[in-house]
């Protein structure tokens, strides 16, 4: 627990603020200066006692309270660092899917199913993550856009899509609750 808190706090120090990608072929909408955006919270995502990935979410100001952040239509920035070797896109994909299916009604998740099968395409099918590897989503007017260690992957144009898959961390039924508090800038 003191690891975690002392990576929590490196994460936080380190990484302060952090600016907005500027530009995404392909994306409409998200071209042009982002201002700085802030460091929210930080924590680690675990299963069966294994660390899957640190995760830092930055926003334009601090803020604790989900639903505000959800609702806001700001610049918003999730940074996901691999931390197990054995990660694969694909299990992340999957965990995505599984929080995305319960943060939304079964119409929305159908309606979603184009952007999750394009956020399949993104994580490469299965491909391997090492150690160290940074996954970004980052969302901007006009969609989300994803990165992987800052090669820009793809860009999801919607304007219900980009909340819903912000839910995955800060929605109701989160994929990790200790994780959303953490993200929330809430202390244990």
């Amino acid at each position: 627990m003191r690891m975690r808190v002392a990576l929590g706090c490196l994460a936080w120090t380190l990484c302060g603020t952090v600016q907005a990608q500027t530009q995404v072929p392909g994306c409409a909408g998200v071209d042009g200066p982002a201002p700085p955006l802030v460091l929210n919270g930080a924590g680690v995502s675990s299963k069966a006692f294994v660390d899957l990935y640190a995760a830092e979410l930055h926003l334009p100001a601090k803020q604790t309270d989900a639903a505000s952040i959800l609702a806001s239509a700001g610049d918003k920035s999730l940074v996901m660092r691999i931390r197990f070797f054995g990660l694969s896109g694909a299990l992340i994909a999957e965990r995505l899917r599984a929080g995305l299916r319960a943060n939304t009604s079964a119409d929305e998740f159908r309606q979603a199913q184009p952007h999750i099968a394009a956020i399949d395409a993104m994580l490469g099918s299965g491909t391997p993550l090492a150690r160290g590897d940074v996954l970004r989503f980052d969302w901007r007017a006009g969609g989300v856009h994803f990165t992987v260690n800052g090669v820009v992957r793809g860009c999801i144009e919607d304007d219900v899509f980009p909340a819903q898959l912000l839910r995955v961390w800060l929605g109701s039924a989160p994929v990790n609750p200790a994780l959303k508090q953490r993200l929330l800038g809430i202390p244990d």
